[in-house]
């Protein structure tokens, strides 16, 4: 489970904690009902079984046993009865989501570890750079490991990918996860392969048959680093248009002979 999806369940735990449940179920935005999801959930279970149903749209959590009717000839239908219906102030729920939008917040990389995506995926030095600064920001790492504690005490999930988006001075942004620990117990990252964002989101290529597309850029320094980056990152030469205010879109694609080309344009105001 991505660590952002578990940070959705924050509200979950608080409105679930006061039960004993053992197992928790969401009803999202494609769930009719609390009602509903808790009677496709319980023939699955064994009775006696104790699960939550928590509604995201209302924040609140039901609390059902898992209970088997016989009736003749052997048949068994599955049912649930309610335990306890457990309820928390939109307020309360506001506060934790304020939290987890600043703990989602990216973590900055000083250019003076790496400047951009751009020139820590050209280099595996400058990956491990970035790993190694965040390995050594022990504020950080203790953050998050007590942070994944918590979530496993409260809720018994640990199954989940533990990354952290890191963002750079030029705005380009990538993902780190765990990895382990290192001789002196203390967290290791690797970089995420394909998790690299420009600064309009577009998906930074790091293999050359990726290169191929449409990308949009709002102003010269930013279309330039992308420019630069295909040309030593793949050889791929692109001419770059004449600075102005504006915004640039450099359009690359496969050439007959299997090449690929690169035509940049400019958008001047």
């Amino acid at each position: 489970m991505n660590i952002k999806r578990l940070l959705m369940l924050i509200p979950f735990i608080l409105v679930s904690q006061q039960t004993l449940a053992e197992k928790l179920y969401i009803c999202d935005l494609s769930c009719d009902s609390s009602g509903k999801l808790a009677r496709q959930i319980a023939p699955k279970l064994k009775e006696g079984t104790i699960f939550s149903v928590v509604n995201i749209i209302n924040y609140t959590a039901n609390t059902y046993r898992v209970k088997v009717v016989r009736k003749p000839h052997g048949i068994e239908l599955y049912t649930y009865q309610i335990v306890a219906t457990t309820t928390k102030s939109r307020s309360a729920i506001a506060d934790i989501e304020k939290a987890a939008i600043q703990f989602l917040k990216p973590y900055a990389i000083p250019s003076s570890v790496t400047p951009s995506a751009y020139d820590m995926l050209q280099s595996s030095s400058s990956k491990y750079g970035v790993a190694l600064h965040l390995r050594n920001n022990l504020s950080l790492a203790d953050r998050l490991k007590s942070f994944s504690s918590r979530i496993a005490n409260r809720t018994g999930i640990s199954d989940f990918d533990s990354k952290i988006e890191v963002e750079f001075g030029d705005g380009t942004v990538a993902e780190f996860e765990f990895d382990g620990l290192d001789s002196h117990k203390r967290w290791k990252f690797k970089y995420v392969p394909g998790s690299s964002r420009d600064y309009e989101g577009n998906e930074v290529p790091e293999q050359r048959q990726s290169v191929p597309g449409v990308y949009q850029f709002p102003s010269y320094s930013i279309q330039t680093s992308f420019i630069r980056y295909v040309d030593r990152m793949f050889g791929i030469n692109t001419l770059s248009p004449t600075a102005c205010s504006g915004s640039y879109v450099v359009e690359c694609s496969f050439e007959s002979n299997g090449e690929i080309k690169c035509v940049a344009k400019s958008f001047c105001r």
